[in-house]
């Protein structure tokens, strides 16, 4: 009777000990304080002063104690490689049963060095077990009793401990659940894309706060707004499509573009991703992810745009050209025709006014090659007093506006692209001009300035001020005026402004803009100067010498036959002895002649395209390899081609843009002469 009453207390007690573990699991905040718990509740079956919790961590085959009471040992460390021979906790992972072990069994192993950390007199110890895995060890432990455990005790810790096993492991399972939810909400809360869940009616009932950086709207300003106030209404109608779509085929997500409402940016662009949830009960909806796309709309239009503008750009080119090479032959006639006429012959002031004509033209062909290919200037020798004064003349001849240019005789001269630093003036004069439709005055100004410190060019800047009285430009405008596509005006390209800037940029300067609506705006440029002051009437009067006669061959290849004409009688003029041809192929054959008979031509102006065959890059290349110090001059009607630019680059001496007149071509040649003259100094006399 008495052990009848004694098993049923016991019963009794491992009972309660299993209900306050169980309840433990749904109480406790997290496993340090189940851990604690159960540390707490085994207390009342028997001595818990020395208690350890083991885990196994079976990968990496590691011990872990993440809970651990003991008045003698303190280093509850991780134990690798764990083996039954030396711990006592992996001999109960092992062998997968409770275990209790005297003063005499311990000894025996301690000899053996079969014990980790201080050995205690008595050792108890039960695993852990879930699904015929060992998942830990709860063991304890006593360095002053030797008879504190007995059989008893350790069939009540096996009672208990896969109770315990399962609470641990529900907990730890909890513990993720919880922690991975956290996560999950943590990457919601604060994902770029949006999430939002609606229901069957249409409802929202979850929207994470990314949708107020993709519409502006607050979380709650949107609930407010019906469903067809936020979609734009072109797009409504295959958004309800596809929203339908994706509740009937709930295993198929359903992607669309589509536009929306954005609250200070009129209709913005996002892509959706939905997909049907109605049977996850905790869901009940339709979760659509809804990513901004605005930016990536924006650049397939600029790719767009840059496809249509490089497809305009190849026939701009063409075109221009093939202009460049017309204007070539007039212009070539003119200059010939006034070398056959005084001055004073009412001719020649006729002649005057068609080579300048043709000099317009030659502008125009230039600008659409600008607009072909914006390449590297081609820098020559440029007076900004002139440049400016006829950019304004022209550019406002027919307005009402005034101009007012200041610009002192003392001003610097720049080494520059011409035609690109006069599209420059000709867009900053255009756009002053439209914004101040009723009229005004434009202030335009330079003045010399001391190098930059920022700059490695040590040599002084040239300042240049425009300055009008039109409608100004809003700050939030400001920093954008020079982005590629950026246009305030109606119907603008926003290529004006992006090309200035590149242009400056391209050759070393800086632009500056300052504006206050509607007072005006004021276009600040510094481009790198010579240091010297451009002498206008000293370079006329050298133009209007007459040239020198000259001597020698002169070999030019050219497809178009006309200048080859032109080319032939200007150098006659000039008293050279020409050879012509109208391929690369000839042109080398023809030089190699040259160096065969002994009378090597003293230059050679090569066409840099031929259509339909290698140009003089390739012709180049092949005279310097038989004979490396051939004088060759480059001509081209694309006057921005990359080579034109870099010239030496490709082996050539020089330059010669289409179209040409007779003093292009003289200064062209003159700059050979000098290297001869040069190169037979520096030869010593025999």
């Amino acid at each position: 009777m008495e052990n009848h009453t004694t098993r049923n207390r016991q019963t009794e007690h491992i009972n309660k000990i299993l209900f306050d573990i169980a309840d433990a699991v749904n109480t406790t905040e997290d496993l340090n304080e189940l851990y604690n718990s159960i540390h707490h509740t085994l207390s009342s079956a028997f001595d818990v002063t020395n208690f350890f919790i083991a885990i196994v961590d079976r990968e990496e085959r590691t011990l872990y104690f993440p809970y651990h009471v003991d008045t003698v040992d303190d280093d509850f460390s991780p134990l690798d490689d764990f083996d039954t021979e030396s711990s006592l906790t992996g001999l109960v992972v092992t062998e997968k049963k409770p275990i209790l072990l005297r003063e005499e069994d311990l000894k025996r192993r301690r000899n053996k060095d079969g014990i980790w950390g201080p050995s205690p007199l008595i050792w108890m110890g039960c695993p852990l077990v879930i699904r015929d895995e060992v998942i830990g060890v709860i063991a304890v432990q006593s360095y002053t009793d030797a008879d504190i455990y007995d059989e008893n005790d350790l069939q009540l810790l096996t009672a208990v401990c896969h109770q315990i096993a399962m609470a641990i492991d529900r907990k730890r399972f909890l513990d993720k659940l919880q922690e991975s939810e956290k996560r999950l909400n943590s990457l919601v809360k604060n994902s770029s894309d949006s999430l939002v869940i609606v229901k069957a009616n249409g409802d929202r009932t979850y929207i994470n706060p990314a949708i107020e950086s993709i519409t502006g709207f607050t979380i709650q300003e949107l609930e407010s707004m019906p469903f067809n106030a936020v979609i734009h209404p072109d797009d409504l109608t295959k958004v309800i499509k596809a929203w339908k779509k994706a509740i009937e085929h709930p295993d198929k997500p359903v992607t669309l573009e589509y536009r929306h409402i954005h609250k200070t940016r009129g209709w913005a662009h996002s892509e959706v991703v939905m997909q049907s949830f109605f049977e996850e009960p905790s869901i009940s909806g339709v979760i659509a992810s809804v990513r901004d796309i605005s930016e990536r709309k924006e650049r397939e239009k600029e790719m767009l745009t840059n496809e249509k503008l490089s497809s305009l750009g190849i026939l701009a080119g063409g075109i221009a050209h093939d202009f460049n090479n017309i204007l070539a032959g007039i212009m070539g006639n003119i200059s010939l025709a006034q070398m056959f006429l005084d001055k004073e012959h009412r001719s020649y002031e006729l002649l005057s006014k068609a080579e300048r004509a043709t000099s317009r033209a030659e502008e125009l062909a230039y600008q659409l090659l600008t607009f072909s290919r914006g390449g590297e200037p081609v820098k020559s020798l440029i007076s900004i007093n002139n440049l400016i004064r006829e950019s304004t003349s022209l550019t406002l001849r027919g307005t009402n506006i005034k101009a007012s240019v200041e610009i002192p005789e003392t001003i610097y001269a720049i080494e520059a692209d011409e035609g690109q630093i006069n599209q420059v003036f000709n867009n900053l004069i255009i756009n002053a001009s439209q914004a101040m439709p009723d009229g005004g005055t434009l202030k335009i100004s330079a003045k010399n300035e001391a190098a930059l410190q920022s700059s490695s060019n040590k040599n002084p800047y040239v300042r240049m001020t425009i300055t009008d009285e039109g409608c100004g430009i809003p700050d939030s405008s400001l920093k954008k005026i020079f982005d590629p596509y950026y246009s305030t005006k109606p119907g603008g390209n926003g290529l004006g402004l992006a090309s200035v800037y590149s242009i400056i940029n391209k050759h070393g300067g800086r632009i500056e803009v300052q504006s206050e609506v509607n007072k005006g705006t004021t276009f600040h440029i510094l481009l790198p100067s010579l240091g010297l002051v451009y002498e206008s009437v000293v370079e006329k009067q050298m133009q209007d010498q007459p040239l020198d006669q000259r001597v020698g061959k002169i070999l030019v290849m050219d497809d178009e036959e006309m200048i080859l004409e032109i080319a032939r009688s200007m150098l006659t003029e000039l008293g050279y002895e020409v050879t012509t041809c109208n391929n690369s192929e000839e042109a080398v054959r023809l030089y190699q002649d040259s160096m065969d008979n002994g009378e090597i031509f003293k230059a050679a102006i090569m066409d840099l395209t031929i259509p339909g065959g290698t140009g003089g890059k390739e012709a180049a290349k092949q005279i310097l390899t038989i004979h490396p110090d051939a004088y060759l001059i480059v001509s081209s009607g694309y006057s921005n081609d990359p080579i034109m630019s870099k010239f030496h680059e490709y082996g050539f001496c020089g330059t010669l843009a289409k179209p040409y007149n007779l003093n292009d071509i003289a200064n062209a040649l003159n700059q050979i002469e000098h290297l001869l003259d040069n190169r037979s100094a520096t030869i010593p006399d025999a």
